[in-house]
Formats: C-alpha cells, structure tokens, sequence
C-alpha cells in the first residue's frame, strides 16, 4: 500500500498525507481496524521516503486528532444551521445569499 501511495503520489509526501487523513478521518468510527492500518501505512510511507523525523511518537496523531476535532466542530456546526433553518419559518429557498448571511450572523 505504502509504495502503491509513495508511486501513484509521485512521492508527494503532502498528497500521500493528505490521501491517509482523509481515510483514517472518515474510518476513525465506523471501521476503527481499516483506522488503524491507514496510520501503520502512514509510518511505512515516512520509512520509505526516509523522513524518519516524521516517525516520532505522536506527530502524527497530534496532526489527525487537530484535524478531527476541527471536522468534528464544523459538522456540529453545519448541523445546528440546518436545524435551524428546518424551524425558522422565514428562511426560504429564494432569499438572496446576502440575506441568508445576515440572518445566519445574527444567530450564531
């Protein structure tokens, strides 16, 4: 998998990266194992491409659980918007972006 990443990324360690967030993000709860296997990939990409700096315990993680947890507060947030407008009966569908920004300012 890591050289399959490592050839297909053409050694671009930011895509790479970026690709085994992702999938470790989206898999974190549903698929904790797949999860896993992702971050263990992740360390044999760092080997491979000789970034043994990167292998300190915790960078990693450090980086993912940031990255989570911003997701985590933007979905909750999006959420709230959404309950919102279901139940505020003067957002419809043909106000102006403008307005629908003001309206969700004020309220949140």
């Amino acid at each position: 998998m890591a050289a399959w990443l490592i050839k297909t990324r053409k050694k671009d360690l930011r895509k790479i990266t970026g690709s085994l967030n992702q999938q470790i993000v989206f898999n974190r709860k549903e698929d904790p194992k797949y999860a896993e296997k992702m971050e263990k990939t992740r360390k044999e990409v760092y080997k491979q491409l000789g970034r043994e700096d990167l292998l300190k315990e915790g960078f990693g993680s450090r980086l993912l659980d940031t990255i989570y947890t911003d997701y985590s507060a933007y979905m909750k947030d999006i959420k709230n918007l959404l309950r919102y407008i279901e139940k505020d009966k003067h957002i419809h569908p043909s106000m102006s972006r403008e307005v629908l920004s003001q309206i969700i300012l004020t309220k949140f």
